[in-house]
């Protein structure tokens, strides 16, 4: 059996380097598959009912953002104390996932129930689209865990193959299902689901000698485990309401064409998201590692939000020029109006994928005041939807204020302290900077 590295392995440049690339390339194979996905499905529906596909998939994602919480805790539980007592952490893995298929199945088993319910009521509910999305969304809660054990563990060859494998499987997917003789949003949500499943049995796989190991649960480990998740949910809750729901709103508010144009449009600005979360797989170990060694960690997160903000200004640069021909290309001669929401849908995207980098790294750090921060702001966030979002440029200006609060929140919170964003950013630039005066010495 593999054995596992010291918790603070890997916290140095090579190691951050070789995780952040071996990470990256599964984000680009994820990425590639799941946007072919997307591309597939648009083609395929028209913009009518791809409104409905994106609003599907985008409850999935809102689902699926606070499974993170349960990712996150179990690669501390495993960076921290996977070292000092490996039976009993391994039986805290085991124990949590069987919990979280568990509780997974049962929230889908409400869902249905309640959406039967309705449908029988007379309303007009979208009965066999919502129940493939209870059933995709199943697989999310236990990928979490397997996942969170594989990033504990820095087995990050192992992390990549089945995090990849949910996107590159749903590409190859999606053109069997739409043979099926089921019209509509149905297949395609199907086809999300299948391959979170495969995702799932890959992980489990590289586990599977852990999964065999019998040991009593120590209560301190699983305490480490659900400590400060329901901070960590809300958090990541607040992040995916900010993120995806506009999609939602936009498939109630809007036509049904222009639903389908703007989550054609949401579909790749939301892309900017990759580069936060390839950052995020290999910095929260070394931040909580860092933190329990008293080193300060504000540079990681200056560092890592510089990136995704310089990435995301470049791309909405180039939308303003080229987004018509983008969405030709991409979705089709029927999307090209898109283009026109492109740029501020990208700068916006960019912003909020920046709170997701601030909620991982206070969560690493132990520090859930931003989380429910967040939290509330995602309130306030639904309710100018309800109030205001009658557009799509009202949508993605919603948005970009919520961002743009959340940000000043998050200053606001940690002034005068070594972790606030402008702090962190001038310490990872002076870092930068003395790293290349190293080398070029």
């Amino acid at each position: 059996m593999r054995a596992d590295p010291p918790a603070d392995a890997g916290d140095v440049a090579p190691g951050a380097v070789r995780s952040t690339s071996i990470v990256g390339v599964s984000l680009v194979a994820w990425g590639i598959g799941s946007y072919a996905y997307y591309l597939i499905a648009g083609r395929m529906v028209g913009p009518a009912t791809y409104g409905l596909v994106s609003a599907m998939i985008a409850v999935i994602a809102i689902i699926g953002w606070p499974s993170l919480s349960l990712q996150w805790s179990m690669a501390r539980t495993f960076a921290a104390h996977g070292a000092a007592d490996r039976p009993g952490v391994l039986a805290v893995y085991r124990h949590a996932l069987v919990r979280a298929t568990a509780l997974a199945v049962v929230l889908a088993a409400i869902a249905i129930t309640i959406t039967l319910v309705v449908s029988a009521a007379g309303f007009g509910v979208p009965v066999w689209a919502v129940v493939a999305t209870a059933l995709s969304a199943i697989p999310m809660l236990p990928l979490a865990v397997v996942l969170g054990a594989l990033q504990g563990r820095h087995r990050y060859g192992a992390y990549a193959a089945a995090f990849a494998a949910t996107g590159v499987l749903r590409a190859l997917l999606i053109l069997p299902l739409l043979l099926l003789p089921v019209v509509g949003a149905t297949p395609v949500v199907l086809a999300t689901g299948i391959a979170l499943a495969v995702g799932v049995l890959i992980a489990m796989w590289h586990t599977r000698g852990d999964l065999r190991i019998r040991a009593h649960v120590p209560a301190p480990i699983w305490r480490s485990v659900t400590r400060g998740m329901g901070a960590t949910v809300v958090g990541l809750l607040g992040f995916a309401s900010i993120f995806g729901l506009g999609v939602v709103v936009a498939r109630l508010r809007l036509t049904p064409v222009d639903a389908g144009y703007f989550g054609a449009a949401g579909v790749l600005a939301r892309a900017m998201i990759i580069a936060p979360q390839a950052l995020t797989v290999v910095l929260l170990p070394r931040i909580a590692s860092r933190r329990s060694r008293d080193v300060p960690t504000g540079a990681l997160l200056g560092g890592a939000v510089l990136v995704t903000t310089a990435i995301g200004v470049i791309v909405s640069l180039a939308c303003i020029v080229v987004g018509d021909q983008v969405m030709h290309l991409t979705f089709g001669a029927s999307y090209a109006s898109a283009g026109d929401l492109l740029p501020q849908y990208v700068l916006t995207s960019t912003l909020i994928c920046a709170l997701f980098l601030l909620v991982n790294h206070h969560v690493a750090r132990g520090d859930h005041r931003f989380a429910w921060f967040l939290g509330g702001l995602a309130l306030l966030h639904v309710v100018l939807l309800g109030l205001l979002g009658n557009g799509p440029n009202a949508i993605i200006a919603i948005d970009g204020v919520a961002a743009v609060l959340g940000l000043l929140g998050h200053e606001w919170i940690y002034r005068g302290t070594g972790d606030g964003l402008i702090a962190g950013s001038r310490m990872a630039l002076s870092a930068a900077r003395s790293g290349v005066g190293a080398r070029g010495g």
